[in-house]
């Protein structure tokens, strides 16, 4: 399973999934950097990869689009890097687990 990060969220989120063993890519090292959301979703389609986000806009897409990727919706606000790795890695096996059981948007807050 592979991660696309979202360019809201921090390039050492993807860091931080590699070093714990996830495929994980952030949108600038695919240089992705300023595309549109409808490229992003595009890219996470062809990829078949999460689009890790916190964008709202995503999921009200989501819900209405077919086909859509596959979601994990950063809820959290505004969050240093360091707590934001501190949420999320605990809770990695159970994302990966929710999206391999078929679920498409998960979410995290």
């Amino acid at each position: 399973m592979e991660f696309l990060i979202d360019e809201q969220l921090p390039q050492k989120l993807a860091r931080d999934l590699r070093e714990a063993g996830y495929l994980a890519n952030h949108v600038a090292e695919l240089g992705l950097s300023g595309a549109s959301d409808r490229a992003l979703w595009a890219q996470a389609l062809s990829r078949q990869a999460v689009l890790v986000t916190k964008d709202a806009d995503f999921m009200s897409e989501a819900r209405l689009a077919k086909p859509a990727p596959k979601l994990l919706w950063i809820r959290l606000g505004n969050v240093a890097n360091q707590p934001l790795w501190q949420k999320l890695k605990p809770l990695m096996e159970q994302v990966v687990d929710a999206f391999e059981s078929g679920e498409t948007i998960v979410e995290i807050s």
